[in-house]
């Protein structure tokens, strides 16, 4: 029961790369000064997260030309929008921005992971299928670089189970 909270690092992960860059919803950041280079966002896209309460939020899309693409759930509500080819992404965030349903107005940024995938044999192969599965190199990331292995394990390593009975309730 010591370590239960270590299931969860998957989620977390997943969780950090998909907030981590959304400001609070307290006070917006300034617009950006100019545009990002294209390859480290999706080109006409945007996320848009809506205060929470909100209704109506469709209306902010059809001002501004944008089709809604996906909704994404979480503490904020987040569409991912398609812009139309006249509207630049700035143009457009500092359109959202003005808007006070709008929480926050950000480009679609392309995620890369920073962590090299594990060394053991089987993980690349795919004969070991459930670490991907599980999205374990996320989880891994968070203590980069300690791929244990028998030779070098120290005492005090985190210690994880995986206890699965095979039933399918």
């Amino acid at each position: 029961m010591k370590h239960t909270w270590l299931r969860f690092l998957p989620a977390l992960a997943a969780l950090a790369l998909l907030f981590g860059a959304a400001p609070a919803l307290g006070g917006l950041p300034p617009p950006p000064a100019a545009e990002a280079a294209p390859e480290t966002y999706v080109p006409g896209e945007l996320l848009v997260g809506f205060r929470p309460g909100i209704a109506g939020v469709e209306a902010a899309h059809a001002a501004l030309g944008a089709v809604l693409l996906q909704v994404l759930g979480g503490r904020v509500t987040i569409h991912r929008v398609r812009l139309p080819r006249t509207l630049g992404v700035s143009a457009a965030i500092a359109a959202y921005r003005k808007d006070p349903r709008v929480a926050f107005a950000e480009p679609n940024y392309i995620a890369h992971a920073l962590l090299p995938p594990p060394n053991d044999p089987s993980y690349a192969n795919g004969s070991q299928w459930a670490p991907q599965k599980i999205h374990a190199l996320e989880a891994w990331a968070i203590y980069p670089s300690t791929y244990y292995t028998a030779a070098n394990k120290p005492a005090n390593a985190v210690k994880i189970a995986v206890i699965d009975t095979g039933i399918d309730y």
